[in-house]
């Protein structure tokens, strides 16, 4: 079982609670506000004004809790992705490989959907800001670990070696982010989109191709329903002609 959180809800949530009054009331105030800004129009033209405007706070309340933009971004990215490790799918031992890496494909696209904004920070800024860059390569690590522990619970990856499991997964998780970005995010490609079609026809894709890159096979026809054409796919022989 896995959880799919927008993380802005979630503190709402918190900040809503009988328990929570005063600073820390304050503090998730502010953080609400400036994931919706990060949103739109993004971390470099999010003032702290506007975070105070949203959040109906005065601005010396903010500089009670942060001392800058970049500190309050970075305080929630490191609990975004913090809540994200907590929340990720359990890995079913008594599941075929296939569905668990379908149940884990479709929650990282869930969650990336339900927090674009968030998502797109922390690549974005990873590039130009060292503590982003950290708290994006940990959550890429947590992701590939949890990878590695489920193909290692099935396949025997001692004999393929570590560096070669781990460029893989890399690979195959690079895969996903690309489609994710270029369906979701700001900059999309709506051919891609048309062709990517339902969530549900994406994630099954991106499936089935982790599945062939980590097993060299093709999953059970059974657990394939829209993607199910592309096992039929094989190479041409020479002077024949395709019906």
């Amino acid at each position: 079982m896995s959880l799919i959180i927008n993380f802005a809800g979630y503190l709402q949530g918190k900040m809503t609670a009988r328990s929570t009054t005063g600073p820390v009331a304050s503090a998730l105030k502010l953080e609400i506000a400036a994931i919706s800004l990060l949103e739109s129009p993004g971390f470099h033209a999010m003032t702290i004004e506007e975070i105070c405007t949203k959040a109906k706070l005065a601005k010396g309340t903010f500089y009670l809790h942060f001392d800058s933009k970049q500190a309050i971004t970075l305080s929630i990215l490191a609990d975004f992705v913090k809540l994200q490790a907590r929340l990720a799918p359990v890995i079913e031992r008594d599941q075929h490989l296939f569905e668990n890496l379908r149940t884990f494909v479709g929650w990282v696209a869930a969650v990336f959907q339900e927090n674009i904004g968030l998502q797109r920070s922390l690549t974005q800024l990873a590039d130009t800001i060292p503590e982003v860059a950290a708290i994006w390569e940990r959550h890429t690590m947590f992701l590939a670990n949890h990878v590695r522990a489920m193909i290692e619970h099935e396949l025997q990856t001692k004999k393929v070696g570590d560096d070669l499991i781990g460029l893989t997964i890399y690979l195959v998780g690079n895969m996903l982010d690309q489609l994710l970005y270029a369906t979701q995010a700001v900059h999309r490609q709506s051919d891609l989109e048309r062709l990517a079609g339902s969530a549900e026809h994406a994630v099954e894709v991106v499936s089935l191709l982790w599945y062939r890159a980590l097993c060299a096979e093709n999953p059970p026809a059974h657990f394939l329903q829209s993607s199910a054409p592309l096992l039929a796919l094989k190479r041409k022989v020479a002077g024949t002609v395709e019906s």
